[in-house]
Protein backbone atom coordinates (compact mmCIF):
# COMPACT_ATOMS: atom_id res chain seq x y z
CA UNK A 1 0.00 0.00 0.00
CA UNK A 2 1.46 3.06 -0.99
CA UNK A 3 -0.64 6.29 0.18
CA UNK A 4 2.15 8.70 -1.61
CA UNK A 5 1.18 7.06 -5.34
CA UNK A 6 -2.21 5.98 -4.37
CA UNK A 7 -1.26 2.46 -5.31
CA UNK A 8 -2.19 -1.18 -4.05
CA UNK A 9 0.48 -3.71 -4.98
CA UNK A 10 -1.28 -7.06 -5.16
CA UNK A 11 0.66 -10.74 -5.88
CA UNK A 12 0.96 -12.19 -9.73
CA UNK A 13 -0.95 -8.66 -10.27
CA UNK A 14 0.96 -5.86 -9.60
CA UNK A 15 0.09 -2.46 -8.91
CA UNK A 16 -2.98 -0.88 -9.22
CA UNK A 17 -4.24 2.67 -8.88
CA UNK A 18 -6.30 2.71 -5.45
CA UNK A 19 -8.70 5.43 -4.19
CA UNK A 20 -8.11 5.32 -0.05
CA UNK A 21 -10.87 6.73 2.37
CA UNK A 22 -8.69 7.15 5.09
CA UNK A 23 -5.30 6.64 5.84
CA UNK A 24 -3.48 3.78 8.66
CA UNK A 25 -0.87 2.87 10.70
CA UNK A 26 0.02 -0.80 11.73
CA UNK A 27 1.02 -3.98 10.23
CA UNK A 28 -0.90 -5.01 7.29
CA UNK A 29 -2.51 -8.72 8.30
CA UNK A 30 -4.63 -9.27 5.28
CA UNK A 31 -6.20 -8.09 2.39
CA UNK A 32 -9.29 -9.17 0.78
CA UNK A 33 -10.66 -8.10 -3.46
CA UNK A 34 -14.07 -8.32 -3.66
CA UNK A 35 -15.62 -8.17 -6.90
CA UNK A 36 -19.60 -6.37 -7.46
CA UNK A 37 -21.82 -7.62 -9.86
CA UNK A 38 -21.67 -4.32 -11.35
CA UNK A 39 -17.79 -4.70 -12.07
CA UNK A 40 -16.43 -2.64 -9.34
CA UNK A 41 -13.74 -3.65 -7.12
CA UNK A 42 -13.46 -3.42 -3.70
CA UNK A 43 -10.18 -4.05 -0.88
CA UNK A 44 -10.80 -4.80 2.68
CA UNK A 45 -7.93 -4.25 4.76
CA UNK A 46 -6.98 -6.21 8.26
CA UNK A 47 -4.53 -3.88 10.10
CA UNK A 48 -2.99 -4.81 13.42
CA UNK A 49 -2.58 -1.36 15.06
CA UNK A 50 -1.08 -2.88 18.55
CA UNK A 51 -3.29 -0.69 20.82
CA UNK A 52 -5.34 -2.00 23.33
CA UNK A 53 -9.40 -3.21 23.46
CA UNK A 54 -11.44 -1.21 25.85
CA UNK A 55 -12.70 -2.47 28.69
CA UNK A 56 -15.86 -4.61 28.56
CA UNK A 57 -18.80 -2.27 29.43
CA UNK A 58 -20.69 -3.85 32.81
CA UNK A 59 -24.20 -3.60 32.75
CA UNK A 60 -27.15 -4.28 35.57
CA UNK A 61 -29.23 -7.41 34.87
CA UNK A 62 -32.13 -5.33 36.27
CA UNK A 63 -31.84 -3.40 33.70
CA UNK A 64 -31.43 -5.83 30.70
CA UNK A 65 -34.06 -7.44 28.95
CA UNK A 66 -34.45 -9.86 26.12
CA UNK A 67 -36.57 -9.60 22.64
CA UNK A 68 -37.56 -12.78 20.60
CA UNK A 69 -38.74 -11.19 17.12
CA UNK A 70 -41.35 -13.39 15.66
CA UNK A 71 -44.14 -13.64 13.34
CA UNK A 72 -47.33 -14.54 15.66
CA UNK A 73 -45.83 -11.42 17.78
CA UNK A 74 -44.18 -8.87 16.36
CA UNK A 75 -41.89 -9.21 19.52
CA UNK A 76 -41.75 -11.06 22.96
CA UNK A 77 -39.90 -9.72 25.79
CA UNK A 78 -38.26 -11.68 28.68
CA UNK A 79 -40.43 -10.02 31.21
CA UNK A 80 -43.50 -12.11 29.38
CA UNK A 81 -44.90 -8.97 27.39
CA UNK A 82 -46.45 -9.58 23.88
CA UNK A 83 -45.87 -6.91 21.12
CA UNK A 84 -49.13 -7.70 18.79
CA UNK A 85 -47.98 -8.21 14.87
CA UNK A 86 -49.07 -5.06 13.15
CA UNK A 87 -49.99 -6.83 10.14
CA UNK A 88 -49.94 -4.11 7.62
CA UNK A 89 -50.76 -6.86 4.42
CA UNK A 90 -54.00 -7.83 5.56
CA UNK A 91 -55.12 -4.89 5.44
CA UNK A 92 -54.34 -3.78 2.15
CA UNK A 93 -54.81 -7.31 0.92
CA UNK A 94 -58.38 -5.95 -0.77
CA UNK A 95 -56.88 -3.43 -2.61
CA UNK A 96 -53.89 -5.24 -3.88
CA UNK A 97 -55.66 -7.54 -5.67
CA UNK A 98 -57.80 -5.04 -7.18
CA UNK A 99 -54.64 -3.43 -8.65
CA UNK A 100 -53.64 -6.66 -10.00
CA UNK A 101 -56.30 -7.55 -11.92
CA UNK A 102 -56.59 -3.72 -13.23
CA UNK A 103 -52.95 -4.77 -14.77
CA UNK A 104 -54.09 -8.07 -16.09
CA UNK A 105 -56.93 -6.98 -18.03
CA UNK A 106 -54.70 -4.11 -19.56
CA UNK A 107 -52.52 -6.76 -21.05
CA UNK A 108 -53.21 -7.37 -24.49
CA UNK A 109 -51.24 -10.19 -25.11
CA UNK A 110 -49.03 -13.19 -23.20
CA UNK A 111 -45.84 -11.78 -21.62
CA UNK A 112 -43.88 -14.40 -24.11
CA UNK A 113 -44.97 -12.21 -27.08
CA UNK A 114 -43.80 -9.19 -25.43
CA UNK A 115 -40.25 -9.22 -26.26
CA UNK A 116 -39.00 -5.84 -27.96
CA UNK A 117 -36.96 -6.32 -30.98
Amino acid sequence: MNFETNTVKLPKIGEIKAVFHRKFEGELKTATVSRTCKGHYYISILVEDGKELPEKQKFSESTTIGIDVGIKDFAVLSTGEKIENPEYLKTTESGGRAWGLALNRGRNEPRSHSVFI
